[in-house]
């Protein structure tokens, strides 16, 4: 079964600038949130939704579907393109 709005996703994940800094690691963490209502990247989100349990994926973002003109004001650039690796351990309805 694959993802819908409101269901609670359990990801690992990495975040990368094209340059290949790392900005974002789950390490040994997974991480939780619920798709359609979380802060995370909208591409990040409609990438999951084609995704299913153990499935992993490389996501290439353009910016106005990662952070847009202004970065995440911490380590990711205005205007940036990232590159996600993620993985969909858990989906819960």
């Amino acid at each position: 079964q694959k993802a819908i709005e409101g269901d609670l996703l359990t990801v690992n994940m990495k975040i990368s600038l094209i340059d290949g800094r790392v900005c974002f690691e789950t390490d040994s963490i997974p991480e939780q949130f619920v798709l359609g209502h979380s802060n995370r990247e909208t591409g990040l989100q409609e990438g999951l939704e084609l995704m299913r349990v153990n499935d992993k994926a490389k996501l290439i973002l353009p910016s106005y579907l990662a952070h847009g003109l202004m970065g995440d004001l911490e380590s990711i650039p205005a205007q940036s393109i990232l590159l996600i690796d993620v993985e969909l351990l858990n989906i819960e309805k």
